[in-house]
């Protein structure tokens, strides 16, 4: 896993929405086959800076799966999704 950046906007309450520098670490998921079960996507939260503050000691397990749900609407922006194509049935049972 690589570390990565993005910049999202967060509620901050009684600051209000300000724009926050997330460093975090993603990985994508993959797909399960015969082989290999596969696994879900991950994000890791490395730092969350408003202000060139990292305020990731004030944040609460509410906040972290928020930030995930900014990361994950935004990250079509940073990361390709990989191309899957569904194989057809009908080519394994051909000529049977």
């Amino acid at each position: 896993m690589s570390l990565n950046h993005s910049t999202i906007t967060l509620n901050l309450g009684i600051l209000g929405d300000k724009e926050a520098e997330v460093a975090f670490y993603y990985s994508p998921g993959e797909r399960q086959t015969w082989e290999d079960p596969g696994c879900e996507e991950e994000f890791e939260i490395e730092k969350v800076l408003v202000g060139g503050i990292d305020i990731c000691p004030l944040l609460d397990d509410d906040d972290y799966d928020t930030i995930i749900d900014l990361l994950i609407e935004a990250k079509e922006d940073y990361f390709d999704e990989p191309d899957y194509d569904e194989p057809d049935v009908d080519d394994y049972y051909q000529g049977y």
